[in-house]
């Protein structure tokens, strides 16, 4: 139940409006750290679109979260409204054959949002990666939404995250 009410307090704070920001540029992957009423909040988060059009895809941040006094990532994607919520998203690094499923959390806001607290395996395996293929399901599409999401400066990024 403390986890559940982590993962939601986090979501909730990354979502609202922030009074002023920074960002700082990893690679492939932007830290990105608003002060908010509750106090600073920060993200390392890498948009996903389709050149043509900048159609967004997906939009992926990593989190920290203090999870029973130890600190985890929490995966966290943004996707277009119109997905299969029946239908787990999940994810795989550098063509590993071990799936890791996100869980749908809401849509609001003409976007629909996932989430899966990492393990610390888990999160090693992101590190030490280059490519993570991120997909999900849209309603009534029989083939999933598959992209690729880069990995390079996502660990120079979490420490960075971390160190906030």
């Amino acid at each position: 139940m403390r986890t559940i009410l982590a993962i939601t307090f986090i979501l909730t704070a990354l979502s609202a409006s922030a009074q002023e920001h920074t960002t700082q540029q990893f690679g492939d992957w932007t830290l990105r750290c608003a002060q908010q009423q509750a106090g600073k909040i920060c993200s390392l988060r890498q948009r996903v679109v389709i050149e043509e059009g900048n159609q967004l895809l997906a939009e992926v941040s990593l989190n920290i979260a203090q999870i029973d006094g130890q600190p985890r990532v929490l995966m966290v994607m943004n996707s277009p409204e119109g997905v299969a919520l029946n239908i787990a998203p999940g994810y795989i690094v550098d063509e590993r054959d071990d799936v890791v499923n996100l869980s749908w959390r809401t849509c609001v806001r003409q976007l629909c949002r996932a989430a899966a607290l990492l393990s610390p395996q888990q999160q090693g395996v992101v590190m030490a990666g280059n490519v993570m293929v991120l997909g999900y399901n849209k309603f009534r599409e029989d083939k999933a939404t598959a992209f690729r999401v880069s990995l390079q400066g996502v660990t120079a990024g979490l420490a960075a995250l971390s160190a906030q």
